[in-house]
């Protein structure tokens, strides 16, 4: 019996700016992601997430992982000014609230909370091996 093409195929892993203003959801996702192979870094906002993308050499980052509502900033307008300023192509969004119209009318992926490990590490996945979503 022949592996499946799941089986055959490598696991991608990234470089990843994570925006998650709830610091325990933060470390609990920081935690999943370098046990899945990725390299992190994790801030608690926008402002936060602008600055370190200001620091860092274009291209650091291969997926912006962020929150939908945080303060300051929502998540989609920072994915669209981390595209502008910076480049950044990937974006994965998170959100725990029913009606995240606003990251779905612009054509961002939006992974609802609650969600497994599975369901998250499957979510980092596709939006890593998928065509780039603010291209």
């Amino acid at each position: 019996m022949e592996p499946d093409q799941e089986t055959l195929s490598e696991k991608v892993t990234a470089s990843i700016l994570l925006v998650e203003d709830n610091a325990t959801i933060r470390r609990m996702l920081t935690m999943l992601l370098k046990r899945d192979g990725h390299t992190v870094v994790a801030v608690s906002g926008s402002k936060d997430a602008l600055e370190t993308l200001e620091r860092s050499a274009a291209g650091t980052y291969e997926l912006l992982l962020t929150d939908l509502m945080m303060p300051g900033m929502t998540g989609s307008a920072l994915a669209l000014e981390a595209r502008d300023r910076f480049g950044i192509q990937r974006v994965l969004l998170m959100s725990g609230y029913a009606s995240a119209s606003d990251a779905r009318a612009q054509g961002m992926p939006l992974l609802a909370k609650p969600f497994s490990p599975v369901e998250f590490i499957t979510a980092i996945q596709a939006a890593l091996t998928g065509a780039p979503q603010l291209a």
